[in-house]
């Protein structure tokens, strides 16, 4: 068993492609659940809460003081690899951060198939 902060891309100006990364952080957060990991999905835990926080106050300063106390917590970092992620400044934080550490780093595929170990 292993704690797992997953990271995942989110923001982007396509609602539905916003909807679809959080949908899929899910999926894969049952999956590796399954397996018998403890699993820390940002996306599942931030997404809903963001609608009862005003939008002058929800920014990624927000996020990532909540995310890094679970990049903090984890033993490794998964980062599910869908389009946009190199461009995301919560993914590069947060693997900036769990390498500042020493943390394990586990890609995943965008279809889930495969771990790629970076």
């Amino acid at each position: 068993m292993k704690k797992i902060y997953l990271a995942c891309p989110y923001s982007h100006k396509d609602r539905h492609i916003e909807l679809t990364r959080f949908a899929t952080a899910n999926s894969v957060a049952a999956k590796l659940m399954l397996k018998g990991h403890i699993v820390f999905s940002p996306l599942s835990h931030s997404v809903p809460i963001a609608e009862h926080i005003p939008d002058s106050n929800n920014g990624h300063d927000l996020w990532l003081e909540q995310d890094f106390v679970f990049v903090d917590w984890a033993e490794a970092i998964y980062v599910l690899c869908l389009p946009g992620w190199k461009k995301s400044t919560g993914v590069t934080a947060e693997i900036k951060r769990a390498q500042s550490q020493n943390k394990p780093i586990h890609y995943i595929n965008e279809v889930c198939k495969e771990l790629h170990y970076g």
